[in-house]
């Protein structure tokens, strides 16, 4: 995995999001890379796990880095307010 996370090709902007997203859609979803697709790294890399234990980690993975990211967009907000 650590070989798909250095080849990520773009850049990962503050909020955590990637450059290629547009509104809520990624621009290049059909020749996303490795990293951005679970069903190509179940089928390519030898993973530890069978499919759905692999799609269910990642699953969670993902809500837990959206509810860090919500957390510091919060802390962030309420900095900025007592500023003033």
């Amino acid at each position: 995995m650590k070989p798909a996370i250095a080849a990520f090709p773009y850049k990962v902007m503050p909020d955590g999001s990637c450059e290629m997203m547009v509104g809520n859609q990624c621009s290049v979803y059909e020749d996303r890379p490795l990293l951005c697709n679970l069903e190509r790294q179940a089928e390519e890399l030898d993973m530890p796990m069978n499919r759905q234990e692999w799609f269910d980690m990642n699953v969670k993975g993902c809500h837990t880095l959206q509810w860090k990211a919500r957390d510091n967009l919060r802390m962030e907000i309420g900095q900025c307010l007592h500023q003033y």
